[in-house]
This record gives structure tokens, C-alpha cells and sequence, in this order.
């Protein structure tokens, strides 16, 4: 397999006149420093597999060194020329002499780290041709649909970044210190998040805020308002804890969710915005309200029918180029997985592509998602449980938090038990928390701007702060 691949990427480069990406030198060097020490041979072996080096003889060197390792054999010029002899490729290595001139290349492993990802970026560069030279000959051919060349060339070009984005292990005393010292920040600022804040009081206090690594699933049935919360989401994350923040919008243009925002922030109704029917004034408090958002870490991808393959491609792009904060998807069952499996298959590999994505850039996912119809055939007040989660327990699996989006008032529920009204009443309901409790947080909706607010606001909350027992120390008896 190793030698077919090899011949494709030299026949591909020598037919274009060039000789396929390769790091020879640096071979020999890091090889050279595996024979000459143990703590050598654990740098190599966890940033380096066979397939790194270019040359056969050198990819079996390594090997038969890694084998030796596995085993627990002591690795030196020595025994390694003896493993090499009984397994019958110390001839085609070059024999002893080869190995000697090897061990004499470098002096130590100072800069040893340095040459092995010099080494693997030769190895991707390499991965890339071939994964190229492979689907120009499929187009050659002819008889292959151009999706699906493009399908098996994304999975081939997301493979590479997998391996580019694997995260090096760490010892416990540094995940400890990391910990320690967030406790530390805490400390010193009690109203610190673990999380990025979403900017509402009540929900921030039952999460903590959107963690890294975290899938949020934020689920919802149709005009529930789960666009609109997330959008401002999104806006308290740019705007009030300067992150930079991905949108992908599968359903809606960048247009649309441009002039939702504008509504939401200048409060001038939506129809109004979309239509241009407002006056100066209006106009004057639409420009200034809306400069928090004129922002180039507010970032909005309105591509249709993205695969989850592509949709990781296109963060994990942006996010080298410049790190992401966070990523929200609306919504999820719009995306493509591999056509050949059935919805549930299908939207198990969206969620689980999307869980990856969340750990390999270690920042929050928000996922929005349709729940079922079941939810409206159920009688009483037709609140969301984890069951009615669309397509695939695996939502309900993958996610580390799962947050319902609930307004009783869209359902005629004018009142609620205790009688108050319910007009503009919403809840996000915490339905699952990998880490925390459950419950759930009242909101404001206010439907004209497609805005969700507090449901108690900051000034009401100082002033009942002030002196929240005042009643009952009337009745105190001393």
C-alpha cells in the first residue's frame, strides 16, 4: 500500500518535472538522534508514524525502532542492527555502515521537536497531491458524479487536518495548574464565567457560560425564536466579551440575519427595517445602534447544503488563519452527511462531526435544531423533553448541553399555574448538563424586534439586591 502510494506521488510530481515533497536531510537527523537516545525515541514516536518519511529505507528504520520500543527491547546502534539482520533488511538498508553514518548526524536532540513537524509537513504536503492526483483521475475518466468526487476529496483534505489538529497529551499537573488557576480567577472576580457569557443572567448562572470544547444543542420548534436567541448570543459574545464568533446559516441569507440584527438592536420593528420605511430620526438611532455589531469578528457564512465535512473544513480554515471563539450552526438537520446511510445514520455523523469539531478547536459548537412534531401532539402545556430531539438519540448523546427554547404564549397558554400572564414569557429550558445542574431561565420575548431579553432586568435586580429581606425583618422578633 505504502510503495502503490508512493508511485503515484512520484509519477504525478515527475510528470510535471518536480520531485514530490521531501525532508531527506531531516530523515537521517531524526533517525540519528533515535539511535543515540531513549528520551529521543518518545519525541519521534508522538509527532511521527512510518508513512512520515519519504524514503523506504528510512520508514523501515523507524519502524523496526518503534517495534523494538513497543516491546520494551533496549534501542541502540547495536540492536538495532541485529533486528535489522534477522529480519532480513539490514542489506536493504544499506547495512551497519549506513546505520553508523546515521548515528553520527547530529550530536543530540536539542531541536528534535522542531525536525519531526518540519518532517510532517513534507508528509502532508505529500498527502495532498495524492489526494488531488486521485480525483483528476476520476474526472478524467469520466462516469463519476462531480459531488461525489468533491465529497470523497473534502473527507481526504478534513483527514489531513484531523491529523494536523490532534492536540498533544498533557500530565495531570498541567491540567490541575490550568484548573487551579481558574478557580484563582473566580476568586477575584466572583461574576467570572467558566464559559463565554450568553448574556442572559439567569441561564449564565445555571451554565456557567457556552464551555470549550462543548456541543450545545439549542432545540426548539418552528418560530419558537432559536435563530433570533442565538443571533443575540452571538452579538453578546462579539460585542461584550470581544470573541470572535462564526455564524453558518444554513436557512437564512447574511441579509436576512443582517437586517434581524439591525431590528433586534435599534428596537425599530423588523418590517419596518426590511422595507426602508423609517424616517431621519429612525435612521440616526439605527446607524448608532447598530455600531457594536459593525464588527470583523462578527463572522457569517451563508453557504447552502453544506456537508459537516466541509462545514469543519471551513472553520478549521478560518480558525488557523485567525482564531474562532465560538461556532453556532442553524440549523443542523440542513447539513449532509455520507448519502449512502439512512437520516438517523446521517445526522449521528453530523453530530458526532460537530462534538469533534468542538474539541479539536476547543471552543464552544452551538448547534440549533428542529425538534418533532411530538411535541404539539402532546396535550397539556407541550413542553420539549429529550425524547422529542429530531431524527437521532444521538443528539441526546453527543451534546454536553441541551438547552429548549419554550414560549408558552404561542400555544394559546395565556396564563401560567399561578394565573400571571404569559404574554412575552419565554424559557430556555436546561434539559441536560454533562457538567451541572438542571432548570431552567425565564426570558422576555419581545416579538416585534425578534428580541429575547431578561425577564428581570439588571436595574430591577439591583434594586432588589439592595435589601432583599427588608419584609421579613419586620417580623423578626428581636
Amino acid at each position: 500500500m505504502r510503495k502503490s502510494m508512493k508511485n503515484n506521488e512520484n509519477e504525478l510530481m515527475l510528470g510535471l518535472g518536480y520531485l514530490p515533497p521531501q525532508e531527506v536531510d531531516l530523515e537521517e537527523a531524526i533517525l540519528g538522534a533515535m539511535l543515540l537516545e531513549t528520551p529521543n525515541i518518545d519525541v519521534a514516536l508522538g509527532l511521527l508514524k512510518k508513512s512520515s518519511f519519504y524514503k523506504d529505507v528510512h520508514a523501515t528504520i523507524f519502524q523496526t525502532i518503534e517495534d523494538m520500543y513497543a516491546n520494551r527491547e533496549k534501542v541502540d546502534l547495536l540492536t538495532v542492527t541485529s533486528r535489522l539482520r534477522k529480519s532480513g533488511n539490514l542489506k536493504i538498508i544499506g547495512g551497519p555502515y549506513y546505520l553508523t553514518e546515521l548515528s553520527m548526524k547530529v550530536n543530540s536532540g536539542a531541536h528534535l521537536e522542531q525536525h519531526c513537524y518540519l518532517l510532517r509537513e513534507a508528509e502532508f504536503k505529500r498527502l495532498i497531491l495524492t489526494a488531488n492526483e486521485e480525483s483528476i483521475k476520476k474526472i478524467y475518466m469520466g462516469g463519476t458524479d462531480v459531488f461525489d468526487v468533491l465529497d470523497i476529496e473534502s473527507r481526504k483534505i478534513n483527514y489531513i487536518f484531523d491529523q494536523l489538529q490532534r492536540r498533544k497529551p498533557h500530565t495531570m499537573k498541567e491540567v490541575l495548574k490550568q484548573n487551579l488557576d481558574h478557580i484563582q480567577e473566580i476568586q477575584n472576580d466572583p461574576n467570572h464565567l467558566l464559559g463565554i457569557p450568553s448574556g442572559f443572567t439567569d441561564l449564565d448562572e445555571l451554565t456557567g457560560g457556552w464551555a470549550d470544547s462543548d456541543l450545545i444543542i439549542i432545540a426548539a420548534r418552528p418560530s419558537m425564536g432559536k435563530t433570533a436567541f442565538a443571533l443575540i448570543c452571538a452579538r453578546n459574545a462579539v460585542v461584550n466579551s470581544k470573541k470572535r464568533v462564526l455564524v453558518i446559516s444554513l436557512e437564512m441569507s447574511s441579509d436576512q440575519l443582517g437586517f434581524r440584527l439591525m431590528s433586534t438592536e435599534s428596537e425599530i420593528a423588523l418590517k419596518k427595517v426590511r422595507r426602508g420605511d423609517i424616517d431621519d430620526a429612525e435612521l440616526d438611532q439605527l446607524i448608532n445602534k447598530i455600531s457594536p455589531i459593525y464588527n470583523d469578528d462578527f463572522i457569517v457564512d451563508d453557504s447552502a447544503a453544506l456537508s459537516i465535512l466541509e462545514l469543519r473544513a471551513k472553520a478549521t480554515t478560518l480558525h488557523r488563519k485567525n482564531p474562532l471563539h465560538m461556532v453556532i450552526v442553524d440549523y443542523l438537520q440542513l447539513l449532509t452527511g455520507n448519502t449512502g446511510r439512512n437520516r438517523e445514520q446521517e445526522i449521528s455523523e453530523i453530530s458526532r462531526g460537530l462534538k469533534t469539531l468542538a474539541k479539536e478547536l476547543n471552543i464552544p459548537v452551538i448547534a440549533l435544531s428542529q425538534l418533532s412534531r411530538a411535541v404539539e401532539q402532546r396535550g397539556g402545556a407541550k413542553r420539549p423533553m429529550l425524547s422529542d430531539l429530531r431524527e437521532s438519540g444521538s443528539l441526546e448523546q453527543d451534546a454536553d448541553l441541551v438547552i429548549f427554547m419554550y414560549r408558552p404564549e404561542y400555544y394559546q397558554i395565556m396564563q401560567t399555574e399561578d394565573g400571571s400572564s404569559t404574554s412575552g414569557l419565554a424559557f430556555a429550558i436546561v434539559a441536560k448538563h454533562r457538567n451541572g445542574n438542571i432548570g431552567e431561565a425565564p426570558l422576555k420575548f419581545i416579538k416585534k424586534y425578534t428580541k429575547f431579553t431578561d425577564y428581570v432586568s439588571k436595574s430591577e435586580r439591583e434594586e432588589y439586591s439592595v435589601n432583599p429581606n427588608e419584609n421579613e425583618k419586620e417580623d423578626l422578633p428581636f
